[in-house]
């Protein structure tokens, strides 16, 4: 990842595509694989043919595309064979979400170019393995396109687990101790350099963290995908305090009170994966299916906050309402476990007890609490016409949210796993008090 290059420009020409292969590939260029490959495999490599291969499925991905690309190069005379994974953005006539994805792929690119290839090294510096992400040898970004290739990690036997259905106790161990590691990785380097994080790496500082959102028009989605979760829980019927709230408080001031939440001050301020459910997570099984390794993948929304949002992000958007329950002071346990051994293996004494950690963690069940409901809410949207952000241009926003919220309600009755979801958190959010 040190090889990492950014291209000044490109040729059109056209690649080979999979049938079906929506035209912005077309971005995909003969220029632009030719520099991908030259920074992965050097410069004598000659790029021979290339093909772009979907193999993402409906859901995979929302305002971003992502697909294959399978090279075959020569190199020193033999013929060689090369998979990526390039993620490049939609085409959009929606200016706030434009501007939103030229911040997120900016934001990504500094993960993999900046902080955490900083942060794995403060792994290996106290002999722990680095962190788990992709490689990535070539980024491009000029006039509006973006493209990131990235390791294809099927590779070496990832694969993405249903997101439909809440992780299992064994993925959910793995997932945890690998956040523990990225968060215990940022104290470390903010103990050595003796800076907060946010002042030594400023974009963690990120948009939704800011006084005013800069896309403004995402306060009416964040409070619509939650409105559309009330709209669940309204048919079920029983939540009419829980639901006023979502319709009258949360939805009216949903960036202001998501802002507040992801603000933090030490020591409960880290380095966060941000976005941290089922559908940016991957591993790797033994032969008897048992999970081994994960991955994490997306680190757009990247950002300097409590690790206890990334933790409740997770639970609430990927785990069922059954494993909360039965296991949840079992989870922390392990998370704490595996971020204490980080830091005492680096000499350094924690900054927090168990039980002050478990009382950031209540603090920011709010967040959970509403994370859990917007991607509840769009995962349940998939039985039906999915998330229409590809139909959004300056001035439907509302209307076009307002239409699909209504198709909401009628799709839970198809779909009582996810439903259950849904009312699993509206059930927490009861038992807390929410009002």
């Amino acid at each position: 990842m040190a090889g990492v290059q950014f291209l000044e420009g490109y040729q059109v020409t056209s690649p080979e595509h999979a049938n079906g292969t929506p035209d912005f590939y077309d971005v995909l260029t003969e220029d632009l694989i030719k520099s991908c490959l030259k920074a992965d495999k050097g410069d004598q490599a000659v790029l021979k043919s290339f093909k772009i291969r979907d193999f993402t499925n409906k859901g995979d991905n929302y305002i971003c595309a992502v697909t294959g690309v399978h090279v075959d190069y020569e190199l020193e005379g033999r013929d060689h064979k090369a998979k990526y994974v390039a993620k490049l953005n939609k085409p959009t006539n929606h200016d706030d979400t434009r501007l939103m994805v030229r911040d997120l792929f900016e934001q990504e690119k500094n993960f993999y170019t900046d902080i955490g290839l900083t942060l794995s090294g403060e792994l290996k510096e106290v002999g722990h393995d680095p962190l788990r992400f992709a490689r990535v040898p070539y980024v491009y970004s000029k006039d509006g396109v973006y493209v990131m290739f990235m390791e294809d990690l099927r590779e070496r036997g990832f694969t993405m687990y249903d997101r439909r259905k809440g992780l299992g106790d064994a993925h959910v161990h793995l997932v945890l101790r690998e956040l523990a590691r990225l968060h215990a990785s940022s104290v470390l380097l903010q103990k050595r350099s003796k800076k907060p994080i946010l002042e030594s790496h400023p974009y963690l500082y990120d948009g939704f963290m800011q006084d005013e959102l800069p896309y403004c028009t995402y306060r009416i989605i964040m409070g619509e995908l939650a409105g559309g979760a009330a709209l669940v829980a309204e048919k079920a019927g029983g939540y009419d305090q829980v639901v006023q709230h979502v319709k009258e408080v949360f939805k009216p001031k949903c960036t202001e009170i998501i802002r507040d939440l992801l603000r933090s001050q030490p020591p409960f301020q880290v380095v966060t994966h941000g976005d941290c459910w089922t559908n940016n997570i991957l591993f790797r099984y033994n032969e008897s299916g048992v999970p081994e390794e994960v991955a994490m993948v997306d680190f757009q929304v990247l950002r300097g906050s409590s690790p206890m949002n990334d933790i409740n992000f997770l639970i609430h958007t990927s785990i069922t309402g059954e494993s909360r329950r039965k296991n949840m002071s079992r989870y922390l346990r392990d998370y704490y476990s595996t971020f204490q051994k980080v830091i005492l293996d680096a000499g350094f004494e924690m900054d927090f007890t168990f039980e002050e950690m478990e009382k950031e963690f209540d603090r920011q069940r709010y967040f959970g609490f509403y994370m859990g409901l917007m991607i509840g809410s769009i995962i349940l949207r998939e039985d039906g016409e999915g998330l229409p952000l590809d139909n959004l241009d300056n001035s439907n926003v509302q209307e076009v949210f307002n239409e699909s919220g209504k198709k909401l309600a009628a799709q839970c009755d198809n779909d009582t796993i996810l439903s259950r979801r849904i009312l699993d958190i509206f059930d927490e959010m009861k038992e807390w008090g929410v009002a």
